[in-house]
């Protein structure tokens, strides 16, 4: 048996690389750009669903439930499916979990708050979680209407956000304001300017989405160890008891009202629900319609409930503002997405200029996996890129769950005022493949961001590096850094110079007045826009890079509906071309003449690559009576996986599961207890299933 694994292992071998080789002559043939400076193709990270879904439905009334009560979630383009099922183990002060919890009667809960008719309830949510986690030291009452009215994002005050805008709002230390300072009003669209942030956020975590009805316990504990937590659901009042105050909806809608979970109980009767859910339990969760809304503003929603748990976020942590008196950012709107260069690890960067004789204390990034490392590295005096200059100090450390992360720094960085310098990180964000966190801006939602070359770089290396906003326009790496002034930082008062002694001024020779030449009037310079459509049969091609070089040179990414345009272009010569990967593009590029007009219907047609085999299969050998776990290593090009079984290593193979598998494991719960089988994973996206790779063998105990 082993003889015959190790030839199929080599064929398999023999088959990924030649796989490999027709790719590269693909990229070097012209199906995309030759990788500049030995770096590898960078990929952007997929786009959550619910997020396509509602940019494409979304009018003016969508803030709106079927009984007028305010709603407002809007989704994040952030796709965080990849934490479905995570546990988070580590949790600090891990407590037995009860079967029921209720922060009510902890006195870790700020009072119910009434949104009225704006469409702000993902800045309750947001805040209910923050003053929670802060009750045990403080008492605070933050403004939601500062929040809802200075978010910056592409839309009207009322028309909602969530969770990430929430945390870039407080991250780039625009509040947390007090409530005294600016109160919450559904009809105002403008806020007291200059209003002083009374806290400094440090941590927002993201506890992963629920695998199903019965995985609770990473939001059970969080909610004993932090306080309410942040999470979204699909709210339509057919599915409300107003009896009862229950909450139970299984369907496939997308969430659109953001609220808090402060408790739960496993027994809660499930014929207490309009509809019966399969079995009991609820989570108690604060609303923001007011206490005259459900129990004195608090419901139940059932765990069988399709949506609720899948976006949940805990603002864990906030300092006084007394921390640290100067921020360093590119990135006002925060994470919007990720990139990647087909691997777990990443570099990022950026350059600043201090504005003072200071120090910097602390730093701060995105990671978007549970059980990331870092290496956080400063230079100064960073003239020539991110990794130039002189390396003052180097800091490494793990991160325990994805999200927002402050890191202080052990060896603070003393800087003279107008000096450059460099905070640049490598992260590696286990399982998953896009750790560099970026502020890109996308339509309907972050249009608004804006970046400048010799700002922000990229590196799948640490050593060639990209200057992300020479390549993809407006975006910038989400790094912060933040520093003390050296003792009160006083206004410097300029050394006196000494007075010199007068000297008599010679009378002077007059000299004839030239005669005036009129200045010419400079002429305008007229600028066009080039356009087109990507697509692959009667599908849209989204995300896919395109690529303008020429006169000006520029680059940006394709909406939902296939579509790209560059602006303020100059009369010339351009040639485009567009990327994705695993889709081949006819023609592979088109050079385009702008002579006085614009150009429209610049398209592309695309071919998608099916994917290569997963890596790594592994199937337990007797571990457990039930089942054989497969398990495998994710293939970035892949969509979802198809598991294949056979009797022989040689014998007909059966696709054994009934639907689509987004997660790098299976469970066979038909196998024969004590019978070895042949398992092989296959890759599948829009073109198709990829061929079989390696295979393993595995058998349920009897």
């Amino acid at each position: 048996m082993e003889a015959n694994r190790r030839v199929h292992y080599f064929r398999s071998w023999t088959k990924v690389f030649m796989l490999l080789t027709v790719f590269m002559l693909f990229a070097i043939g012209g199906y995309g750009p030759a990788m500049a400076n030995d770096e590898v193709q960078v990929q952007l990270a997929p786009r959550n669903p619910e997020f396509n879904d509602d940019i494409t439905i979304r009018t003016k009334d969508t803030a709106m439930d079927t009984d007028a009560n305010a709603t407002g979630y809007i989704p994040s383009p952030v796709d965080m499916s990849h934490l479905i099922g995570q546990g988070m183990h580590d949790m600090h002060h891990r407590v037995v979990l009860p079967s029921s919890y209720d922060l009510r009667t902890t006195g870790k809960l700020t009072a119910v708050k009434n949104q009225g008719t704006c469409g702000s309830c993902w800045t309750f949510a947001s805040y209910g979680s923050l003053e929670s986690a802060l009750m045990s030291a403080e008492s605070n009452d933050f403004s939601e209407n500062h929040l809802k009215d200075t978010h910056g994002f592409d839309w009207g005050i009322c028309d909602g956000g969530n969770a990430l805008i929430s945390t870039a709002y407080l991250a780039r230390w625009s509040g947390a304001v007090n409530e005294s300072e600016d109160p919450y009003n559904a009809s105002s669209n403008t806020s007291p300017a200059d209003l002083t942030a009374r806290k400094h956020i440090q941590e927002v975590l993201i506890v992963p989405g629920r695998a199903g009805s019965s995985d609770n316990d990473n939001i059970k504990q969080a909610v004993m160890t932090y306080g309410a937590m942040y999470t979204a659901y699909y709210h339509n009042n057919s599915y409300y008891s107003t009896a009862k105050y229950s909450y139970y909806y299984n369907g496939t809608s997308s969430s659109n009202h953001a609220v808090a979970i402060v408790g739960w109980d496993d027994n809660y009767d499930k014929s207490k629900f309009s509809t019966v859910p399969p079995g009991n339990g609820a989570f108690i969760v604060k609303n923001s319609w007011g206490t005259g809304w459900g129990e004195s503003g608090y419901f139940y929603i059932s765990y069988y409930d399709g949506k609720v748990g899948m976006s949940n976020f805990v603002f864990n942590n906030a300092d006084s503002t007394s921390n640290y008196g100067r921020i360093y950012q590119y990135d006002p709107l925060g994470l919007t997405t990720s990139f990647g260069y087909r691997s777990t690890t990443g570099w990022f960067a950026n350059i600043f200029t201090s504005a003072g004789s200071e120090q910097i204390g602390a730093v701060a990034f995105y990671s978007m996996a549970a059980n990331s490392s870092y290496e956080i590295r400063i230079y100064k005096d960073a003239v020539s890129g991110p990794a130039s200059g002189t390396l003052v100090t180097t800091q490494t450390g793990s991160i325990a769950y994805a999200g927002y992360h402050t890191i202080n720094l052990t060896q603070p960085v003393a800087l003279n005022n107008g000096q450059r310098f460099s905070v640049v990180i490598k992260l590696t964000t286990p399982g998953y493949y896009y750790p560099i966190p970026v502020e890109m801006p996308f339509s309907n939602y972050s249009s608004k961001a804006t970046a400048n070359t010799g700002e922000s770089y990229i590196s799948s290396n640490g050593s060639a590096w990209t200057d992300i906003a020479s390549k993809y326009v407006n975006t910038n790496v989400c790094v912060k850094a933040f520093s003390k002034y050296s003792g009160s930082n006083p206004t410097p008062v300029p050394t006196p110079t000494p007075t010199p002694t007068p000297t008599p001024t010679p009378t002077p020779t007059p000299t004839p007045k030239p005669t005036s030449t009129p200045t010419p009037t400079p002429t305008p310079v007229t600028t066009y826009s080039l356009s087109g459509t990507l697509t692959s049969g009667t599908s849209a091609v989204r995300d896919a890079t395109v690529t303008l070089k020429g006169t000006k040179s520029a680059s940006t990414i394709t909406d939902i509906n296939g579509k790209y345009s560059f602006t303020d272009l100059p009369n010339g010569s351009y040639t485009v071309t567009p990327t994705k990967s695993n889709y081949a593009f006819s023609p592979a590029s088109k050079t385009v003449a702008l002579n006085g007009s614009n150009a429209k219907g610049v398209n592309f047609t695309a071919v998608a690559l099916v994917p290569p085999a997963p890596t790594g299969i592994k199937a337990t050998d007797g571990t457990y009576a039930d089942k054989v776990v497969v398990s495998w290593t994710a293939e970035v090009r892949a969509a979802s996986y198809d598991v294949y079984r056979a009797n022989t290593p040689a014998g007909s193979r059966s696709k054994i599961n009934k639907s689509a598998i987004t997660t790098t494991s299976y469970s066979d719960t038909t196998a024969t207890a004590g019978k070895v089988y042949y398992y092989w994973v296959v890759s599948v996206n829009s073109a198709g299933a990829g061929s079989y790779g390696s295979y393993d063998s595995g058998y349920r105990r009897k």
